[in-house]
């Protein structure tokens, strides 16, 4: 899908735009044979997520390709439109070659999330094999 589309999608750049890094293969539920891979360069990264509908997210879980490419930071942002940003009190914990991000307090809903993250190194990349997201889904009025 595309942001702001009927259906879940996601964005984030791409190491020299090869298809076989693209961004939805970190959430394609495959945890060992694909992944999204960042750009060389750039101290930092963003990848955005979307969702048509509205969600509470409390947990994200991060599997890289190994601890070389984990990230080092990861900080949370939430946007009902894709526009405005508002910061998401999070706490990051890494071990290896997997991290987790939890959600503080009771959250927000949100149709965009951005995960800021930190690189270990500008000259590396950030791979990850999966992101798992743990969220409510907001229900419609009726």
């Amino acid at each position: 899908g595309t942001l702001g589309g009927s259906s879940f999608a996601v964005d984030a750049p791409v190491y020299y735009d090869y298809s076989s890094y693209a961004a939805y293969k970190a959430m394609d539920s495959s945890t060992t044979s694909t992944n999204w891979q960042s750009p060389y360069g750039d101290a930092t990264v963003d990848y955005v997520m979307y969702s048509p509908n509205s969600l509470k997210v409390t947990e994200f879980a991060i599997r890289a390709s190994s601890s070389s490419y984990i990230p080092e930071a990861i900080t949370i942002f939430g946007s009902a439109s894709g526009t405005s940003w508002s910061g998401i009190t999070s706490t990051y914990t890494y071990s290896s070659s997997t991290g987790t991000v939890t959600i503080s307090g009771t959250g927000q809903f949100f149709k965009y999330y951005k995960l800021h993250m930190t690189k270990k190194s500008s000259s590396s990349y950030v791979s990850l094999y999966n992101i798992g997201v743990t969220a409510t889904q907001k229900q419609a009025a009726t």
